[in-house]
């Protein structure tokens, strides 16, 4: 017995059915992979950025360190100073008047002993050095 025509109409419409069902789950596919590669090649790019950001940073970093280690010496050497400056004023301030007081009883002008003068000199640079400097803190990274 032959298939009627509303049999093999049937049958063709079953096959075509099928058939889009696979053109869509491979048009599905194709889709899937061009997304994955879009977004692989956005990943690729985010990681050479972040490599060569991370690398500059690192470097930064280190010469910031390097700075603030050099910063923190010098600082420290600084307030070693003012320390000492301090008890070089305060032997400097004794000494200028105990000269000042024996040349005195010698019916002298303190003026007139020339290192009284530079004593003197040296105590107002003294003192402005040790009081007025700017006491920075040190920093730590």
């Amino acid at each position: 017995m032959k298939p009627t025509q509303e049999q093999i109409l049937s049958a063709l419409n079953k096959l075509v059915r099928e058939n889009k069902t696979e053109l869509k789950a491979e048009k599905i596919e194709l889709g899937s992979i061009d997304d994955l590669a879009k977004y692989n090649s956005e990943a690729r790019k985010l990681i050479e950025s972040l490599d060569k950001e991370n690398r500059i940073l690192g470097e930064e970093y280190q010469e910031l360190k390097n700075k603030a280690r050099a910063y923190n010496k010098v600082n420290k050497s600084y307030r070693d100073s003012v320390k000492k400056g301090k008890v070089v004023f305060k032997n400097l301030k004794n000494s200028v008047n105990e000269v000042d007081k024996a040349v005195r009883e010698l019916g002298l002008k303190p003026n007139d002993v020339p290192e009284f003068k530079n004593a003197n000199r040296a105590l107002e640079v003294i003192r402005a050095a040790t009081n007025d400097g700017v006491n920075y803190p040190d920093i730590e990274i």
